[in-house]
This record gives C-alpha cells, sequence and structure tokens, in this order.
C-alpha cells in the first residue's frame, strides 16, 4: 500500500509538471535559457523552535541554512507542509501565534495546512494565516457546500518564471485533530478529486 501510495504521488507530481508543456514543446535548454531554483522545504516541526537531541536543528539554525542558501542563489523558495504549529509549550501557549512570528522572520513563502495546524480550531487556524506574510494552503479541505476553506494554491514568479504551489491536508486530519475543530468541513482528498475528473 506504501508503494502504490508512493507510485501515485510521483505519477501525479509528474503529470502535473508535464501538464504545463504544450505537446509541442521542443526547445533545449540551451535554447531557451536555463534558471536554477532552490526550494527549501520542512515538515512535521510541531512547534520545536529549539534546536535539541530529539528536536532537529531549530529555527535559528534552519534561519541560518535558508540564508546561506539564498546567498547562493536567490531564486530560492522555503515551504512547510504542515504540522508546524502545534506541539510545544511555546506553541500552545500562544494557540501557534509564537510559531507565526517566528516564521514570519525566518522568511517562509507558503505552507500547507497539517492536520495538527488545526488542533486550535480551523478558525483560530484562520486568525493566525491573517497574522502570516505567506499564505496556508490547502486544495481540499471544504465546507459541506463546497466552498474552500484556505486559500488552495498560490502563483509565485521567480526570476520571470511562474510557479505554481499548492496545498494539501492529509485525510487523517479527521481523526488525528478534534473532531470539533473541523465541524462543518471535510476533507475532499486528492484521490476523490481524480475520480470526478
Amino acid at each position: 500500500m506504501v508503494g502504490f501510495k508512493k507510485g501515485f504521488i510521483t505519477l501525479a507530481s509528474t503529470l502535473i509538471v508535464f501538464s504545463g508543456f504544450g505537446a509541442g514543446f521542443t526547445a533545449s535548454a540551451e535554447e531557451v535559457g536555463s534558471k536554477k531554483i532552490t526550494i527549501l522545504h520542512t515538515n512535521d516541526s510541531h512547534g520545536r523552535i529549539d534546536e535539541g537531541q530529539y528536536d532537529g536543528m531549530g529555527f535559528a539554525k534552519l534561519s541560518t541554512l535558508v540564508k546561506q542558501y539564498e546567498a547562493l542563489n536567490p531564486n530560492t523558495l522555503l515551504l512547510d507542509a504542515g504540522d508546524t504549529l502545534h506541539g510545544t509549550t511555546f506553541a500552545t501557549l500562544e494557540k501557534g501565534e509564537s510559531i507565526t512570528k517566528v516564521m514570519n522572520e525566518v522568511g517562509y513563502d507558503g505552507m500547507a495546512a497539517g492536520n495538527h495546524d488545526f488542533n486550535y480550531g480551523y478558525q483560530r487556524l484562520l486568525e493566525l494565516e491573517e497574522k502570516m506574510i505567506f499564505p496556508v494552503l490547502s486544495a481540499n479541505v471544504r465546507k459541506q457546500d463546497g466552498s474552500l476553506l484556505l486559500k488552495p494554491y498560490e502563483i509565485k514568479e521567480v526570476d520571470g518564471l511562474k510557479l505554481g504551489i499548492f496545498g494539501l491536508s492529509t485525510p487523517e486530519t479527521h481523526y488525528k485533530t478534534h473532531p470539533k475543530t473541523l465541524r462543518d468541513y471535510h476533507l475532499q482528498t486528492l484521490l476523490l478529486r481524480l475520480k470526478q475528473w
């Protein structure tokens, strides 16, 4: 089952990447010029801002690393796949706002809403998103009427290239956060959306 999921995600990613190119696209990299974009990615930090034996490198070291990569290539994006706003006393005392401030300082460009990012309730996630200088994305958390809770994607222009960044929240959100936090909302998984096409 795990192999199937990884294979499916790889296939879906490949289709998404190649769907942006027309069938007649045959120009080589030399003909159109090449550009280097660095994508840095974090996930599941669970509010661990300090470095620790079991807590990873912490956000101070991460910030230094990001600056080093940006110095090498200004075309650098920093993205997070979620489960970031909850998990430590530092995060919980301010219901995620302390982590929001740290992420703003580090310079994130976007974040997917992870299941534990709903732990304070979806209303709180919307409040935190207002305080972020980057978007919180989820293309599959919808109200019962079909409208989206969060922005599904962001188009970023990097060195003249337009890049699409979209967020998908895991279907595990239904049972890995308290059911009351997603009252009136449900997740439409990627598989269900593909069946509709």
